[in-house]
């Protein structure tokens, strides 16, 4: 079985519906979150007010790294399913049943 890698990324703590996505490889799964992240770190940058500090920047990407996840998706075989199969929840269903 190919190892399958999962990204749950989150815009905030109390986030209930977080950005989820699966990946063949580890480094696309790496890649796509440092992208993802930093796209939101220069959003941040760019629609504050103030001017930031490099600190400041910082701080806000180690926040941006907190809210995300990086795992194996080995135990979550419907998604995995869906993953490989493009089809839809409900079809899945459908196809087991």
């Amino acid at each position: 079985m190919t190892q399958i890698y999962k990204v749950t990324y989150a815009i905030d703590y109390m986030d209930t519906d977080p950005i989820i996505k699966y990946f063949d490889l580890f480094d696309e799964a790496e890649n796509w979150l440092h992208e993802e992240v930093q796209n939101r770190v220069q959003w941040y940058v760019d629609h504050n007010p103030y001017m930031i500090s490099e600190q400041e920047r910082q701080e806000q990407e180690e926040l941006e790294y907190s809210l995300a996840k990086l795992e194996t998706a080995d135990h979550d075989i419907v998604e995995w399913f869906k993953h490989y199969t493009n089809w839809e929840h409900q079809k899945i269903i459908d196809h087991v049943l």
